[in-house]
This record gives C-alpha cells, structure tokens and sequence, in this order.
C-alpha cells in the first residue's frame, strides 16, 4: 500500500512510521516518490505543501516526469490529496503548476481525494478522478465544472485494472443494501501504431571501387538495419562474413541512417565476392534474418 499525503495527515507522523515507500524527496525523503509496477509509473505527490515552480517538490517532480521510469513506461499516474478540476472548489497551485506538466509529459490519471464525493473529469487526455468518499460526511457539487464527465455522491471507491495496453477505471458504490455494485467504467487504450520488437535486414549493396594510384581494388559493402517498425537501428553492431577474393569475419556500427559500412583491399583485379550477414546486435531486440536477402551480388 502506497500513500499519498493528505491535509488531516499534518506533519504526517504516523504515516511515517506505518508506510515503508521508496526514496524520495522531502521528510525523511518520503513525503514524495514514485515507484514502477508492471508497465506503469505512480507517482505520488503532497499538495498540501509548496508545488510552485522552483519549489524542492515541483523540481522533483519535473526530474521525476522526465525521467526513462516516466519515460518508458506505458501509462502514468499521479496520485496526490488536492484535485485539478472538480465541482467544488478551484485549487489554484494544482490548476497552474500540475496541470501543465500532466498535459506537457503525457499523464495518462490524476488521481486524488480531499472532496467527499465521486467525479471524473477529462482534459487534454489526461483523466482527473475525485475519490475521496470512502467514509465520512457526504459532499454534493457545488457546481458542475466544464470538464466533468460523471459525478456520484454516495461512499465509493476506485479501482483500476491495466491488462498492456488498456486500463480500466471502476467506480464501486455501497448501495442500500450493503452490496458494492460498479459504475462510471472507463476504459482507456493505447494504441500504438507499432511496437518494436525485432529488426532485419534491409539491403545489402556491395561494391568495388578502382584506385588507380594505388592499384587496387576496395571491397565496400553496406548493410541497412532497421526494425519491425520501420525505423532505422542506429549504433547496432553488425557482424558479417566476406567469401571470395575477399575473405574474414567482419564487424561495423550503423550510423543514425541505420547503415553500416564495411570497407576492405585486395591486389587482385575485378574481384569476386559474397558477404553475409551472421548476426546483428542491439539492446533488447531480437534480429531475423531476412528470407529474400542472404548473400550480394558480386562485382
């Protein structure tokens, strides 16, 4: 269980000693962190204290947004105690200071309390959820702000599933007969126009070059990587085997065209030869070997 602080904490004594959260900034360097789980970067803030821009906390969080945590992970939510819209009561720090960078680094839910009741509203893509009507004293809306999209004043509390690709957002209402029965789902996709998970082969062109002054004939040989997606793999190690009139085992980078050059000499005229490629390293990915490109044409 991972908290987030909130205005009847205080000086947050007990939560102190009761929660075990990573490291993070403020007292004791818990009173904000973030942390990974599966796919998803939680981020947990203190609303009650300064989140101006310059602030230890603001910084942090900028860093903490940046970061390849933030970065690489599929979904982002922050959780902290003051809302962002909501039909109550117009938190002015959380509305200039955290919403820009929810919106400025793809947040995907903000999650929060401090209002006894239930709303969801929508913005910029980014998905504000009040849930602070667990237990106590019941709040009606004020008003109804221009981004909300449901709002629900009984005891309630939120859960939220993410299967990769797709979350999913359940409100549960304790209704008369004791019994917590679901309401206001949503359900949130990512669609990725590609994920990156192999690369190949692209092309192969092989070519000798005469120069006459020295005589000789230069054996240059490009190999184009680029992954499943499309895109060109840069700085992956290509290893390749030359037969022929040249002859060895070979190793070169791609530039950020995603081509690797391998160049070589022989005394011999118009040579004849074959390069292949034996393997491509990079990162995590996977390559394969490409059916129709095996070997090159000779020159």
């Amino acid at each position: 269980m991972y908290p987030s602080m909130g205005n009847h904490e205080r000086s947050g004594g007990t939560r102190y000693f009761y929660f075990d959260v990573p490291e993070g900034g403020g007292n004791y360097g818990e009173q904000w962190y973030s942390l990974n789980y599966s796919n998803a970067h939680l981020i947990f803030i203190d609303t009650n204290v300064d989140i101006t821009p310059g602030s230890e906390q603001y910084d942090w969080l900028v860093n903490d947004l940046q970061s390849p945590a933030a970065r690489d992970a599929e979904w982002v939510f922050v959780c902290q105690h003051h809302p962002g819209y909501n039909s109550w009561e117009s938190y002015s720090d959380v509305l200039n200071y955290l919403v820009p960078l929810y919106e400025q680094y793809d947040v995907d839910v903000s999650l929060a309390g401090h209002l006894h009741f239930y709303e969801r509203s929508y913005k910029h893509d980014v998905h504000y959820i009040v849930c602070g009507n667990a237990g106590g004293e019941l709040y009606y809306p004020r008003f109804r702000n221009f981004y909300t999209q449901y709002t629900q004043s009984g005891h309630s509390f939120v859960t939220v599933n993410i299967d990769g690709y797709t979350a999913e957002i359940q409100g549960w209402l304790y209704n008369d007969e004791g019994i917590f029965e679901p309401f206001d789902p949503v359900v949130i996709n990512h669609v990725p126009d590609c994920v990156t998970s192999s690369m190949h082969v692209d092309c192969i062109v092989c070519r000798t070059v005469s120069d006459p002054g020295q005589k000789e004939e230069y054996g240059r040989v490009k190999v184009s990587i680029f992954d499943n997606c499309g895109n060109p793999v840069s700085e992956a190690r290509v290893k390749g085997t030359l037969t022929g009139d040249f002859n060895g085992q070979f190793v070169a980078k791609t530039d950020i065209t995603g081509v690797a050059t391998i160049t070589t000499t022989t005394q011999v005229e118009a040579p004849s030869y074959t390069f292949c490629v034996d393997d491509v390293e990079y990162r995590a990915l996977n390559y394969k070997e490409s059916d129709n490109i095996e070997t090159c044409d000779s020159y």
